[in-house]
């Protein structure tokens, strides 16, 4: 049985509250959303977790509601340290959208490119660790200085430092769309096959990687019973970056957390990916639907307890 406070964390119950805020029944919702009456029912007693973006997008179009309304984002930070982190988003779409409209983004002259670069290297290695803290004291203003750099010295090292921290940016503000999902990884399959695994620019591409993109691919189109064996294919630990890792971990769990009998394995791989990378395993609307599900189906036995101590770090209430 869902805890009252673990509820009021739950995807479903803020569903149920926005459909009756918008006036709507549960047959027009589900119609609007292209689902079952009965599935979104079972969503909204939360004895469902929502596990695919494209569900949530759904009901966010069926509702006229952002996602982020559905899911709670932002979630209040743990701690300090993720504080920093939750505090430089608005600070980076205000920076960004400057940029976008060609708005000068800062008034005082940038630094010379020698005192620029070891803070890019310093938000390469967040942005592998997902240290949502360092890139959230460091990515707005330094983008903002790169992009001015780059207007008066628009030299191949300036883009390529503006690159690496809009791409630390990606990592701090955005989840990767999957529209032409299966034609984009056959591209990257193919183009990994001649390249093999490298580290250019921060990105670890190669086999590994892409392998890494199947598995988070089979999740998104309800393939949950797939990522078992597709993981098992994928030398994750290979990869340097702790956040890679991490994603792949945190997928791998979400997975494993769909098939009766896998609570335990969901449990260890989400651990893992908590370990690897809290920040981005605690904020992640999927992960925290998965826990909640495996919450209300667990034993009181020792992988019960490891889970409601993950709850509890991820703020879920127990």
């Amino acid at each position: 049985m869902i805890a009252s406070g673990e509820m009021d964390n739950a995807i479903g119950r803020r569903l149920r509250e926005i459909r009756s805020w918008r006036g709507l029944s549960l047959t027009v919702t589900a119609e609007l959303a292209g689902l079952s009456k009965a599935y979104l029912s079972r969503i909204e007693r939360c004895e469902r977790p929502v596990q695919r973006r494209a569900t949530l997008e759904s009901l966010a179009q069926a509702l006229q509601v952002a996602p982020s309304e559905i899911t709670g984002q932002p979630y209040p930070p743990g701690n300090q340290t993720e504080a920093v982190g939750h505090c430089a988003v608005p600070m980076l779409r205000a920076v960004l959208r400057d940029i976008e409209l060609g708005v000068p983004v800062t008034e005082v002259p940038p630094r010379p490119l020698v005192a620029l670069r070891p803070e890019v290297a310093a938000v390469n290695a967040a942005a592998a660790a997902s240290d949502y803290a360092t890139l959230g004291e460091t990515v707005p203003d330094l983008l903002g200085e790169l992009h001015a750099l780059a207007e008066i010295e628009p030299t191949g090292e300036v883009r390529e430092l503006l690159g690496h921290t809009l791409h630390a940016a990606f990592y701090l503000a955005k989840d990767l769309g999957t529209g032409g999902a299966h034609a984009h990884l056959a591209e990257a399959a193919d183009t990994a096959g001649r390249t093999g695994d490298g580290p250019f620019a921060g990105l670890y591409f190669g086999p590994r990687n892409v392998g890494v993109w199947r598995v988070a691919l089979a999740l998104e189109l309800g393939e949950p019973g797939r990522v078992g064996e597709l993981a098992r294919e994928v030398d994750v630990d290979a990869i340097p970056s702790a956040g890679r890792r991490a994603s792949f971990y945190g997928d791998v769990g979400r997975g494993l957390a769909a098939i009766r009998g896998r609570e335990t394995d969901a449990v260890e791989a989400l651990r893992r990916a908590e370990a690897l990378a809290p920040q981005r395993t605690r904020t992640n609307p999927y992960v925290r639907e998965a826990v909640t599900d495996l919450l209300r189906r667990a034993r009181r036995d020792a992988g019960g307890r490891e889970l409601r101590g993950m709850a509890y770090r991820i703020g879920i209430a127990v």
